[in-house]
């Protein structure tokens, strides 16, 4: 009768040593699973975030690769090798040979040359993150080694006395290869993490083996519940989900596991926090140096059109490198201020050019409106052109309404300010060439005979009237303008000549060189 007891004993005792085996074998599995998952989760998350700093610092690094500023690409680098885990940082040219380096102290400077150099290191890639972990004797632990090429948006390399004009920044693996950024990160806190948690792997081991037989006969319930949790738990963190956590009901090895698996759930999620804010505040700063590029690009846009037109400025922008156009017909305007001599004496400078900028501003506003480019203005003198360079049939016509347009801003500026200025205008149609002259200072100028005849009709012209040569009057004299014959004149240079005046309206009487009303 004794022998029963100890046969049930037995027996319970050894289903209860198998489920603690069960048990310790099942933890020590689940451990070491735990363990790789998480090694191979800190070298996912290491490599993800240097994926980031390494793309960054190509797009970061193209304007400075472009002009060959060795200073921002080393500011940049110098930001890189702020994180712990960068050992060095490189921007490379096309030739692979190093423009800018950012280094750890104890590193010297030709080793770090000479690892650059060796073959398969610097890979030949065209877009997007090579990414290779690498072991080298020079090195004291595996080192990921990423590569990203920098990409130039625009076909040509400009040098720093160029004007720079810049495409869309949009961030796009595109373009030509410009150089190269690399970025080395090392595994040392991987490696030590695993041998830490290799540590307490096989302490938790031990002390499941140790102790599970004892706690495993009372608590074989009590076990199986939070491994449960523990497996359901690592399969939502599996699914990318790091905000969970395993209840912890117990102190005893599946409680240690559990705590550590929870505290692996926060280090990862606050690494990947960590990681999207600086990826997040990377971001922000590749806007914000994109949006300053647009704002001085726009800047450098307007300028350009202030000074040329519009299709010049566009043909400039595309680099060709000499911009001249002939031009059968065109309508050339000089205008010159009577008076200004008067006006310019009872005037301080300042008032003077702000009176001046005034009245010019009230002739520019009727460029747009007859389809006219300013060539330019010297002192009290105006030049202006109508069919180039965009080409029309009416400039003659155009021409003609802005000269008389202009003795009416002229009259109403005159009369708001109480001054006594009177023009002459000029006009003469004929061909010409067109073109920019001058490499820093741009000027869209014209040559050619009637340029100097415009000119000669102005000088020889009389204030209050336009004054303009037959070839022009023949381009308007079928449309509804007061045109009055003066005859033939001697012009300087041209010898005689047969010239018109045309007039704003019929009250204004042309006699002997001189304008007056009835």
């Amino acid at each position: 009768m004794a022998e029963k007891p100890k046969v049930k004993f037995s027996l319970l005792f050894k289903f209860v040593i198998a489920i603690a085996l069960l048990i310790v074998v099942t933890s020590v599995i689940l451990t070491r699973f735990f363990l790789q998952k998480q090694a191979d989760l800190y070298l996912e998350t290491l490599k993800t975030k240097s994926e980031t700093i390494v793309k960054n610092l190509s797009d970061s690094a193209e304007l400075g690769v472009l002009i060959s500023n060795k200073d921002m690409l080393s500011e940049l680098l110098v930001d890189i090798q702020k994180d712990e885990n960068v050992l060095f940082s490189a921007v490379l040219n096309p030739k692979k040979f190093i423009l800018s380096l950012g280094k750890r102290d104890e590193f010297d400077l030709r080793m770090l040359s000479k690892l650059i150099s060796k073959p398969g290191v610097i890979p030949e890639i065209e877009y997007g993150v090579s990414t290779q972990v690498l072991e080298m004797p020079e090195l004291e632990y595996p080192s990921i080694f990423l590569v990203s090429p920098v990409l130039s948006r625009e076909n040509v390399v400009l040098d720093e006395a160029d004007l720079l004009y810049f495409s869309d920044l949009a961030q796009v693996d595109q373009g030509e290869v410009i150089g190269y950024s690399l970025v080395v990160v090392s595994t040392e806190i991987i490696e030590k993490a695993i041998l830490r948690n290799q540590i307490i792997s096989s302490i938790i081991t031990f002390l499941v083996i140790c102790l599970g037989v004892v706690i495993g006969y009372l608590f074989t319930n009590i076990i199986i519940r939070p491994i449960k949790s523990l497996m359901k738990a690592n399969e939502i963190v599996a699914t990318g989900n790091y905000t969970t956590q395993v209840e912890i009901i117990s102190r005893d090895e599946v409680g240690m596991l559990s705590e550590s698996f929870n505290n692996m759930v926060d280090k990862i999620r606050v690494q990947q926090e960590e990681l999207l804010d600086y990826s997040r505040t990377l971001e922000d700063k590749v806007r914000e140096r994109t949006a300053q590029l647009a704002a001085e690009k726009a800047k450098s846009d307007n300028l350009l059109l202030n000074i040329l037109p519009v299709s010049i400025a566009d043909r400039l922008k595309k680099k060709e490198e000499t911009i001249a156009d002939r031009y059968d017909e065109v309508t050339v305007l000089f205008s010159d201020l009577v008076g200004f001599t008067v006006f310019s004496a009872k005037h301080t400078p300042k008032e003077l050019v702000y009176k001046l900028n005034i009245l010019f501003s009230k002739f520019d506003d009727l460029l747009d409106k007859y389809k006219i480019e300013k060539i330019k203005t010297i002192g009290d003198a105006l030049m202006l052109v109508s069919g180039a360079p965009r080409r029309y049939k009416n400039h003659a016509i155009e021409m003609a309404h802005m000269a008389l347009d202009m003795y009416d801003e002229l009259r109403s500026f005159n009369e708001e300010y109480g001054e006594a200025l009177d023009l002459r205008i000029g006009l003469h149609t004929g061909p010409v060439v067109a073109g920019v002259m001058g490499k820093k200072k741009f000027t869209y100028d014209l040559w050619g005979d009637a340029v100097n005849t415009a000119s000669r009709m102005e000088s020889h012209g009389i204030p209050g009237i336009v004054h303009m040569s037959a070839a022009t009057y023949e381009k308007i004299k079928d449309q509804n303008f007061n045109i009055e014959d003066r005859g033939e004149i001697e012009v300087k240079g041209k010898g005689m000549m047969h010239t018109y005046i045309l007039k704003k309206d019929a009250d204004t009487e042309f006699d002997r060189g001189y304008v007056h009303k009835k």
